[in-house]
């Protein structure tokens, strides 16, 4: 079902770019075909140092582009868009990956549902693989009973109801925030270099009274991972490495829950017949057990 708008509040659109112009180029293009009038793309480039800039600038000039001095990582490069976003007084920021695809419903769709709720302070479409109806995000959820966080394995599109629904969390692939829940809870946690950030603003929001809603009839498409690998050792390590960061803040137990939910992984992930993800995500574990829980 389709929503329509009274009024169409202004969305920044911020997409963090490293080294991929194509990638940024792609999803502008998505959202050239949005259905959405009111949007304004802020692409930060996260110090690429090669010739991203001036080809966004060239193919999209409409597009605001920040240039940072280095790499902020995901959080810190995505907070200089927010904080742009911010100052320019837009009421609604979409925090999009450049390998994302935003189908032409999904910003308005997006929109409208954050008018009908007004405490929904995060707000994530359905995320499904670039080809195909296969569903890579429909919502996570932290575990009632073990320590984790847990994602719903639907295989396609049509297994998931369409009405929108609370979650505990979105991903920072794509998700809608509201200026106000920013405000008062804070902007992605820059502790976090990689990973864990958007989980951790997710906690947040809802520790203050803030929705996080899953909006299945707007849809975007991820080519996932196409920045760091879906298996590459960059990824693993930097999933492990802000691990004990976000269990120290949010779970009663956090030796318990680490050490619980990183043998999980690993067993899960020889399982699967991968096990060169195992070493980076031991090593990573490693440095940020150091770091957070043993205090080095």
């Amino acid at each position: 079902m389709r929503r329509y708008l009274v009024s169409t509040p202004r969305v920044a659109v911020v997409i963090l770019n490293w080294k991929r112009p194509q990638d940024t180029l792609d999803c502008l293009r998505s959202l050239a075909e949005s259905d959405y009038p009111a949007w304004q793309a802020i692409v930060v480039d996260n110090a690429s140092g090669d010739e991203s800039v001036p080809r966004i600038r060239a193919a999209f000039p409409q597009a605001e582009v920040l240039v940072a001095e280095r790499n902020l990582g995901f959080a810190g490069g995505c907070n200089l868009g927010l904080r742009h976003a911010l100052a320019a007084d837009f009421p609604y920021l979409f925090l999009l990956n450049n390998d994302a695809r935003v189908e032409p419903a999904a910003l308005s769709t997006l929109v409208a549902t954050a008018e009908a709720h007004p405490r929904a302070g995060i707000l994530s479409p359905l995320i499904l693989y670039a080809d195909g109806e296969r569903v890579w995000f429909a919502g996570a959820y932290r575990r009632r009973f073990l320590p984790g966080i847990s994602m719903p394995a639907y295989r396609r599109r049509r297994r998931v109801s369409p009405h929108p629904r609370p979650i505990d969390y979105a991903t920072g692939c794509a998700m809608l925030l509201r200026r106000e829940m920013l405000q008062e809870v804070g902007l992605l946690d820059e502790s976090y270099f990689m990973y864990w950030e958007d989980l951790d603003l997710g906690e947040r929001a809802r520790r203050a009274g803030w929705q996080v809603l899953l909006v299945p009839e707007a849809v975007v498409r991820h080519r996932v991972s196409a920045s760091t690998g879906e298996e590459s050792p960059i990824k693993w390590y930097y999933l492990a490495r802000y691990l004990p960061t976000f269990y120290r803040r949010y779970y009663r137990w956090p030796r318990f829950s680490i050490l619980t939910y990183a043998a999980w992984v690993v067993v899960r992930e020889l399982l699967k017949g991968q096990p060169r993800v195992v070493r980076p995500f031991l090593r990573g574990l490693g440095e940020g057990w150091r770091s957070e829980i043993s205090g080095g």
